[in-house]
């Protein structure tokens, strides 16, 4: 089944165009990562697929379906999508912050109801926050509110997660709980997308990866031929060495 089809898309901002000729297919559910340098065109892909950006040229159809004929909602309950730098002025609680994620079911008129509860409480099993919900955003450590995003997204009850950099700030033991949810949301069926700056955390966790340079896709695929030696010296301009199935990265020769 193809989950995502990006053909021939042209995207950016103004004059300034940051994803030319670029395609990508992801044809079943499955672990992805989004991989590439600074300025690569990572989040810009992510907005083209939750809508908020539209391509100048090219399509880009959703389970078999062009973007443009899903209504808001709609792609609300198809793809969940996660960018980093959201802010709240208003110190919800947790529950209240995550009923926001039921939006995309909510009727005119209509308020939360027991299956929008049930949901709420399977959700919150999943993923650990049970005892976060009459907790106020502004109290969480970064780990908790990431778990607590998550959450909102999962309450959408997408087809499609995709999340923009999920490990940034996080300590160690945060990013591992955090990838063994998504691994384990993967394994269940949910297509899951993460953009992400460690090579060594996708190829413990991944199942593909897509490569991104200068707007473009270098390679997409199983995820360590993605991350050969070759491709990460070639497109990060570092020396790497594959050795006990993680890479070791040093300056390019001639590089301080």
């Amino acid at each position: 089944m193809k989950v995502i089809e990006v053909e021939g898309i042209e995207a950016g901002y103004g004059k300034e165009i940051v994803l030319r000729d670029f395609s990508w297919t992801v044809e079943r559910p499955a672990f992805w990562a989004v991989l590439g340098p600074n300025g690569s065109g990572k989040t810009t892909l992510l907005r083209v697929l939750m809508g908020a950006l539209k391509p100048s040229k090219g399509r880009v159809r959703i389970l078999g379906r062009e973007i443009s004929s899903y209504g808001r909602k709609e792609l609300a309950r198809t793809i969940a999508v996660l960018l980093q730098g959201e802010f709240f002025p208003v110190d919800f609680t947790v529950e209240e912050y995550l009923l926001l994620g039921r939006y995309p079911y909510l009727r005119l008129f209509s308020g939360i109801d027991a299956r929008d509860r049930e949901t709420l409480e399977r959700v919150c099993e999943l993923t650990d926050t049970c005892d976060l919900r009459k907790k106020g955003l502004f109290s969480l450590s970064s780990g908790e509110f990431q778990r607590v995003r998550v959450a909102r997204a999962l309450l959408q009850e997408p087809s499609i997660l995709a999340l923009d950099e999920p490990t940034v700030h996080l300590d160690v033991d945060h990013v591992f709980s955090l990838m063994g949810l998504l691994r384990d949301l993967a394994d269940s069926g949910l297509t899951v997308i993460a953009v992400l700056h460690d090579l060594n955390i996708a190829l413990d966790y991944v199942d593909n990866g897509l490569l991104l340079e200068r707007g473009r896709a270098r390679v997409s695929g199983g995820i360590r031929e993605v991350l050969s030696p070759k491709n990460v010296s070639e497109v990060f301009r570092v020396r790497a060495l594959l050795r006990n199935g993680h890479l070791k990265l040093e300056p390019a020769q001639g590089r301080p």
